[in-house]
């Protein structure tokens, strides 16, 4: 969030290009720290570089896209941009749910059927974020009660 409010005075003073490289630093740093990690404190410095340097780009990016792209072409690069940003988010979610069968595969033991644990995990999660969804009507509603 810190990035992505700095990202216009950084990208006023010193141009798209440069507000671009200069969020490269922490995103170095931070996919660094993440990577040799001895401690926790490491992968949430890795977390908070790696936040900043996003939050510049996610707003610099479009800005440039808008700058050097063709006028009949600024649109649909722009959005290109944007889809291409959710389909990393939905690799990243891909690439858990893989990694999370594997783990219980291992921990329960190679030998053992794990679909049923697997399915009901999946159901359980599915179901505690439907509940947690909030719509725009909920904002407006006075909250009865306590939580």
């Amino acid at each position: 969030m810190v990035g992505a409010i700095a990202s216009g005075q950084i990208a006023e003073c010193i141009g798209r290009e440069g507000s671009l490289m200069i969020a490269a630093i922490p995103n170095i740093i931070g996919w660094l720290a993440i990577s040799f990690a001895k401690d926790s404190s490491f992968l949430y410095m890795g977390r908070l570089l790696e936040g900043f340097g996003v939050g510049i780009i996610s707003y610099v990016v479009l800005v440039y896209i808008a700058e050097i792209a063709p006028q009949n072409l600024r649109g649909g690069l722009g959005s290109v941009n944007q889809v291409e940003a959710l389909l990393l988010l939905l690799d990243a979610k891909m690439g858990m749910i893989d990694e999370f069968e594997t783990s219980l595969q291992v921990l329960r033991g190679f030998d053992t059927d794990i679909s049923f644990e697997v399915h009901e995990i999946k159901r359980s999660v599915a179901s505690t974020g439907k509940r947690a969804a909030i719509r725009f009507a909920d904002l407006k509603r006075k909250r009865l009660g306590s939580l």
